[in-house]
């Protein structure tokens, strides 16, 4: 569904009242150029939440932030903090800042492992309206520089609540063989400083993974 070419699912399933009718959390994934995929949560360990989609490729978030992803023509395998990240604690009161993270890339020609460098840049307030939804967030934008075998430029874009540094939507590159992968936050896991808004739901139940066949 997600990194395939089959297709998204059933277009009437990306709906508000859909996801709003199901007991689990859910988040609208999309690499650029495919269709878009909803993909429920799979499970919660700590602050890390791992979404499985219906042909079991995995993306498991932290803050808002892609950490690691299995099924995909190439994976994120390891992501290791060198420093705090800034979405764990609302990037958008930070002016300016850095941090540093260390990650392992799976690819076609083995395992690759590289330090990031970022930084963080607080931009203009923009609403973002998710599945008919609106949501009042702050643009930050994240340049990153990775070094290791090969040298790797990219810049991430996240869309954060100002008032508790939620992250409703973003734009991530999570491996160099990869376009840019779009995440919205359609459902919230009861997980995290996030703080329910009116019209959201305050627990929503995780989904266990399918069985395997």
């Amino acid at each position: 569904m997600l990194g395939g070419s089959g297709g998204g699912p059933d277009g009437g399933r990306l709906t508000r009242e859909y996801v709003d009718s199901r007991p689990f959390a859910f988040i609208v994934a999309q690499f650029r150029g495919s269709p878009r995929a909803l993909i429920a949560l799979a499970t919660i360990e700590g602050e890390d939440l791992l979404w499985l989609s219906a042909r079991r490729e995995m993306i498991r978030t932290r803050h808002g932030r892609v950490v690691q992803t299995a099924g995909l023509a190439e994976n994120l395998r390891e992501t290791h903090e060198l420093d705090p990240d800034p979405l764990a604690s609302n990037a958008t009161r930070l002016p300016a800042s850095e941090s540093r993270r260390m990650i392992t890339i799976q690819a076609s020609d083995g395992l690759g492992a590289m330090i990031v460098e970022s930084r963080f840049e607080v931009k203009q307030p923009q609403p973002v309206v998710i599945l008919d939804r609106q949501h009042d967030t702050v643009l930050v934008t994240e340049r990153c520089v990775a070094q290791g075998v090969r040298s790797w430029r990219f810049e991430n874009q996240h869309w954060v609540d100002p008032s508790n540094g939620f992250v409703w939507r973003t734009r991530q590159y999570v491996a160099p063989g990869l376009p840019a992968l779009t995440i919205e936050v359609a459902t919230p896991a009861p997980v995290g400083q996030f703080a329910p808004t009116p019209g959201t739901r305050p627990a929503a139940r995780p989904m266990p993974p399918p069985p395997t066949t």
